[in-house]
């Protein structure tokens, strides 16, 4: 018989076990699934069949949409109906929860799962990834005149504690929702790589957190800003980091493409409940990942 309850600190390992096989991952993903469970401890959940740990779902409920995430069910109990429970099992808490629209980015075989569930396409995810070999002298050729052009009207600087307020208001116009619980966490565990563009005036005009593995997220009021921000990003320490954008920004991707990033893969962005008109991807350059959006 299956049982599924709340996710806790002491899963973590198991759950990662049961997220890398799954998914043919190498490495473990223990870090973020930690981040998620700091962020929403109550909305992760881990499935149990005969009391052994066989499958893991969770969101981040952002108040007017939740985010959708690491559904995974390990490779010899896959196609026995507990994905379909684990994602029912979240729908219902979504809906005692008072959150009516879900949204979660979804690969082709998984998207038939999400469909059954009254999930539709509302957009495509695109993930794309900076190849190791680009050398520093070609970040150079890309992005030449970024930082010495615009830096005379406008700078980047590291966030602090104290503009984590501005920074939510700014984001949320273009996120839709309000997240300033991501922000935080981020910026504690990069607090030299959480940058904040701003004018003249000291207004910010976009951000951009530079994660271990991850460029996002990313938000900018225009091209040039985003440029201004992924120039400072690509001269820190990394190794190969991924973005992923909204396929609807196409501002974004022609960016991308132009300072070497490979688009590797195309995801549906399906949204289950009434659309939320207040989201402008259009802003979104990347996403914190594709579980927190």
């Amino acid at each position: 018989m299956l049982h599924i309850r709340t996710l806790t600190d002491v899963d973590l390992t198991t759950a990662d076990a049961i997220f890398c096989a799954a998914f043919h991952t190498q490495g473990s993903r223990i870090q973020s699934l930690r981040q998620n469970l700091l962020l929403q401890p109550d909305g992760w959940f881990l499935a149990l069949q005969a009391e052994q740990p066989v499958g893991l779902i969770g969101c981040i409920n952002y108040g007017p949409f939740a985010y959708v995430g690491s559904l995974a069910v390990l490779p010899a109990l896959q196609r026995q109906g507990i994905g379909q429970l684990l994602l029912e099992h979240l729908l219902l808490w979504l809906e005692q929860q008072g959150c009516t629209t879900a949204l979660l980015d979804a690969t082709p075989e998984g998207a038939r799962l999400y469909e059954r569930h009254a999930f539709v396409d509302d957009d495509s995810a695109l993930h794309w990834s900076y190849p190791h070999t680009l050398a520093q002298s070609a970040v150079n050729e890309v992005l030449p005149d970024t930082l010495c052009h615009s830096d005379e009207q406008q700078h980047v600087e590291i966030l602090q504690q104290e503009d984590i307020a501005d920074l939510t208001a700014f984001d949320a116009q273009y996120f839709g929702a309000g997240r300033a619980a991501v922000f935080s966490l981020l910026r504690m565990q990069y607090p030299d790589r959480s940058l904040v563009l701003r004018d003249a005036e000291g207004w910010i005009r976009g951000y951009l957190f530079v994660q271990q593995g991850i460029l996002g997220p990313w938000v900018a009021e225009n091209t040039e800003d985003a440029r201004l921000l992924l120039a400072h990003a690509l001269r820190l320490p990394f190794d190969g980091p991924a973005v992923f954008t909204p396929g609807s920004n196409h501002q974004s991707s022609a960016l991308l493409e132009s300072t070497g990033f490979i688009r590797m893969r195309v995801l549906r962005h399906m949204r289950r409940g009434a659309p939320f008109s207040l989201r402008q991807p259009e802003h979104l350059y990347g996403l914190a990942s594709f579980t927190l959006g």
